[in-house]
């Protein structure tokens, strides 16, 4: 018997004491395939295990001697290793009949091939064999063993197949082959024809391959899918960031990289504003001020991708935008320029009743920028060159465009420019001083020291109008308190009186106490809270060398050495300055000065570092023998914000004159 789904019959083990019946093996039988549930609750090789066991019965029952079986079940079945199912144990029955007789009925059945079944001497019928296919099939489709009884109907039935048309079909089948009535069984062939539409092709594993290689072009298709998918999310992503952030900034937000700030020598700062926008929101309703600035703002952005400029951000009516920063490039003058004027006329064109002339300011400097925050996260620039732009654009008129000395000149270069002078105006801000004098003495007083300020200023003013145009100072004087000499039990009046003094002064820029130390202490520490230095002539004491306490005092006491480079600092600090030059007199034949002016030159490095960002330039020379001042103060005026002088009074004097 050779079929690819009979097992083959090797032969048989006659020993003294045992015989033995030798069979193809196997991987596994059926029945332990049944614990591999991932493997037997597949369709595939559930059809492909039904119909191997088909073609072998139907080969037993055909054309073998015996034409039966006589104990098929999923335990005579074997599932060899390229998942083909073969029937063994055919006529096991006979065979250990004939081999415990002793008797020559083995190779009468091995040698004779009958064609009449009544001439066979099988165990069983094919119609239990017929029964047992059907129980051994039902057990494939349920992926478990079943037992033949009254119940194996109701388990028919529960049969569930992907195909809903073979599982009608092979519920009807296994009925049929379950039937109690044996004259109604069908017969191995009528099961062949009924099933015969549903066989598939080829074997097993070259089906589950082929089926392994569908899904997975399947999945490399759903993967390329999804992958463009997510290319095309995260690019929207990746713009989104753009609108909010410079794109050269995206991929290090994205990647939760740090990123540093950065200095620009030269950028051009656009700031735009809506006049009368404040009375305009006060007879407007909400929604319809909310339409006009998104009209608004939408018309300027749609200026803003062929050029090479940032938007910086929107606050109100005001629109800021910057050239120069992020990206670096030398047209930045040129193109918040071309901007300006295509902003000016489009809106100057623009017939909306709520119409308001606009105005722009634009100042050309150096800024620093950097992303602030980490939840919505913003792209910043700070500098005075922002501040100076938004004063330009404050202090500029409707409908025209406001350009700092700076942009003239970084535009100079561009002959398709043409300005208009507006003459000198004030576009910085008001210095106010305030001196305190509490208290009355014959040195310290406020008769004694008044009529000297009052000269000083008014000198001032007419030397350097321009310098001190914007120059205020203030006075206030409170006789009923203790100054100079009185005990410290005073103290808390003192400072209580100080305090109400500076909320009176909240525009105050630098404040001058004159006096002793009772009273500058409590000034000192209350300006620090404002952050407004402290100019005092007080005796030094070493309370004032707590620099976290007094990060804002300066001394010109001569005793006082450590005052003035702190007070410098904060001064520095709080105005956006980064630059000073020092001139440094080494005075040959003064030594005792020398000395004085020596230890000054020294602190400022000890406060004024590069890691700060602080640039600290030295002119040291001895006004002895040089006094000729014009070239270094050329270099000082090109390279530094603050010039501090230290040298003699009648000096000074000469490198103001010279300054002016």
């Amino acid at each position: 018997m050779r079929h690819k789904n009979i097992g083959q019959f090797y032969g048989l083990l006659l020993l003294e004491v045992s015989s033995h019946i030798v069979w193809e093996g196997g991987r596994e039988t059926l029945q332990s395939l049944f614990q591999n549930e991932a493997i037997i609750n597949d369709g595939t090789i559930q059809l492909f295990l039904i119909f191997n066991i088909i073609a072998g019965l139907h080969y037993i029952h055909k054309r073998t001697p015996l034409l039966v079986h006589g104990s098929l079940s999923s335990q005579t079945i074997i599932i060899d290793s390229r998942f083909v199912a073969k029937i063994n144990d055919i006529g096991s029955a006979v065979l250990s009949r004939a081999i415990t007789k002793r008797d020559s009925v083995i190779m009468h059945l091995i040698r004779r091939r009958s064609s009449h079944r009544d001439q066979a001497a099988p165990s069983g019928s094919q119609e239990s064999d017929i029964f047992a296919l059907g129980v051994v099939i039902c057990e494939i489709m349920l992926g478990h063993t079943v037992k033949p009884n009254n119940l194996l109907p109701l388990q028919i039935d529960t049969i569930q197949y992907r195909d809903p048309i073979f599982q009608l079909k092979i519920r009807h089948v296994l009925q049929w082959c379950c039937s109690v009535d044996t004259d109604s069984r069908p017969s191995i062939a009528e099961v062949v024809n009924e099933l015969e539409p549903y066989q598939p092709t080829g074997n097993v594993v070259e089906s589950l391959l082929n089926r392994l290689q569908k899904h997975a072009d399947r999945l490399e298709d759903i993967v390329r899918i999804r992958t463009a998918e997510l290319l095309s999310e995260s690019k929207k992503v990746d713009d989104l960031l753009a609108e909010i952030i410079p794109a050269s900034l995206v991929p290090a937000l994205r990647n939760k990289l740090q990123i540093h700030a950065e200095t620009f020598e030269s950028v051009t700062i656009y700031f735009s504003s809506m006049v009368g926008f404040d009375q305009f929101c006060r007879t407007t309703s909400p929604m319809e001020v909310g339409r006009f600035l998104n009209h608004l703002y939408t018309s300027v952005d749609k200026h803003l991708y062929d050029l090479d400029v940032y938007k910086v951000e929107t606050i109100k009516d005001g629109y800021v935008v910057a050239s120069g920063a992020p990206v670096r490039n030398d047209r930045h003058a040129h193109e918040i320029a071309t901007l300006a004027l295509r902003v000016m006329e489009k809106y100057s064109t623009c017939n909306s009743p709520t119409h308001l002339p606009i105005r722009i300011g634009i100042h050309t400097g150096p800024i620093a920028a950097g992303i602030v925050g980490v939840r919505m996260p913003r792209y910043c620039l700070f500098g005075d060159t922002m501040n100076t732009a938004s004063r330009m654009e404050s202090h500029g008129e409707g409908s025209k465009i406001h350009i700092s000395l700076e942009t003239k000149q970084a535009l100079a270069r561009k002959p398709e420019h043409i300005f208009q002078p507006r003459g000198i105006i004030d576009v910085k801000s008001k210095v106010n001083f305030l001196i305190v004098i509490l208290g009355e003495s014959p040195l310290y007083g406020y008769f004694a020291l008044m009529p000297y300020f009052d000269a000083s200023f008014a000198i001032c003013k007419k030397r350097f109008p321009e310098t001190f145009a914007n120059v205020t100072m203030q006075a206030v004087f409170e006789p009923n308190l203790p100054a100079c000499g009185d005990t410290t039990a005073a103290m808390p009046a003192i400072t209580g009186k100080i305090y109400q003094i500076l909320e009176r002064f909240s525009g105050l820029t630098i404040l001058f106490t004159p006096g002793c130390n009772l009273e500058v202490v409590p000034l000192a520490d209350l300006a620090r809270e404002k952050d407004v230095p402290v100019i005092s002539s007080t005796i030094w004491d070493p309370t004032f060398a707590n620099r976290q306490r007094f990060p804002t005092f300066l001394s010109f006491s001569s005793r006082g050495t450590g005052g003035h480079v702190p007070a410098t600092r904060a001064m520095m600090r709080r105005y956006g300055w980064r630059t000073v030059t020092i001139f440094c007199d080494t005075l040959s034949k003064n030594a005792a000065v020398a000395t004085f002016i020596s230890s000054h030159c020294q602190h400022f490095p000890k406060y004024l570092t590069v890691a700060d960002g602080f640039q600290v330039y030295f002119e040291r020379y001895d006004s002895t023998f040089d006094d000729d001042y014009r070239p270094r103060l050329l270099r000082a005026r090109s390279q530094s914000r603050i010039i501090i002088l230290l040298t003699r009074a009648d000096e000074v004097r000469k490198i103001m004159v010279l300054w002016v």
